[in-house]
């Protein structure tokens, strides 16, 4: 069985992907390109390093 707070999460979830509203997919989209700047970031910063 899943814990009760999963439940409640996925529900949350699912709730906000049957509105009307965009938030969820800029919430998402928001995530996503953060993780690509962070990442790339780091990258940069990793080749760049003097040795």
């Amino acid at each position: 069985m899943m814990p009760n707070v999963l439940s409640k999460t996925a529900k949350f979830v699912i709730k906000n992907m049957r509105t009307d509203s965009n938030e969820f997919i800029y919430a998402v989209a928001t995530i996503i390109l953060a993780h690509f700047v962070i990442g790339f970031n780091w990258l940069w910063r990793k080749m760049n390093k003097k040795k």
